[in-house]
């Protein structure tokens, strides 16, 4: 399962228009055929966290590419990788959203990704998921779903 999803983001990456990202086609390459030690390399190297910025800018094809990153990723690194896509979500929802439920859940992506935040930071990350999610051109039940998470945190975080 591993590989084919590995083959279908690189066909997919590979097809991304000529502005595409070509550091995350080269480390999603890179990930296809030298797997985890390679992975650990990209922590090393601080180019993981170099990525996940890339990520929470919204950017798709970096936002595509967790898809593989989240098979190496370990606890810390996977929640690392899940608030960069939380953190991404108001900015480019289609992409964020696509990832549900194959790779993440909606738990996953639809929270607050900060931990020690002011409380204004957290309600417009909030604010504005539910206004991208609610302005998408796509839709699903995930999407509902994400939207109802993050409305029952608003109400707690105001009250």
């Amino acid at each position: 399962m591993k590989s084919y999803t590995t083959i279908f983001v690189i066909a997919l990456l590979a097809g991304c228009s000529a502005h595409s990202n070509t550091d995350s086609n080269n480390i999603i390459e890179q990930l296809a055929t030298k797997g985890q030690p390679y992975f650990e390399h990209l922590v090393a190297t601080s180019q993981y966290e170099s990525l996940l910025g890339k990520i929470e800018s919204g950017d798709e094809h970096s936002i595509r590419a967790a898809s593989v990153l989240s098979q190496y990723a370990d606890a810390s690194k996977s929640q690392s990788l899940k608030y960069a896509l939380s953190r991404a979500l108001p900015k480019n929802p289609e992409p964020v959203m696509t990832l549900i439920p194959e790779y993440f859940s909606v738990s996953d992506i639809c929270t607050v990704p900060y931990i020690e935040e002011s409380i204004d930071i957290e309600l417009r990350h909030i604010r504005d998921s539910i206004a991208a999610l609610k302005n998408a051109q796509a839709s699903s039940p995930a999407y509902i779903e994400c939207i109802d998470i993050y409305k029952n945190i608003e109400s707690k975080v105001s009250s």
